[in-house]
């Protein structure tokens, strides 16, 4: 059985970070918003973020990706 998990609003698009995938804790994530003709990325434990107008959002997403692939904050477990 596979849990549903509710994305927060706006996210389009995700990546666990390496503690998420280590720790199976799906609230370690990298977060894409698309919002007013940018896509923004914001890593959920530790806060980093980028951003670009939505016409390069192919270059947030890969800097989200490699700053997920580092990163090993841990998640906030009061948020």
């Amino acid at each position: 059985m596979t849990a549903t998990l509710i994305w927060p609003t706006n996210v389009t698009a995700r990546f666990l970070t390496r503690t998420g995938l280590h720790l199976a804790d799906t609230r370690a994530t990298v977060d894409i918003t698309d919002t007013n003709g940018r896509t923004i990325a914001t890593c959920r434990p530790c806060g980093w973020t980028t951003d670009h107008d939505t016409a390069y959002r192919h270059q947030v997403l890969e800097k989200a990706q490699h700053h997920a692939d580092g990163c090993t904050a841990l998640p906030n477990p009061n948020a």
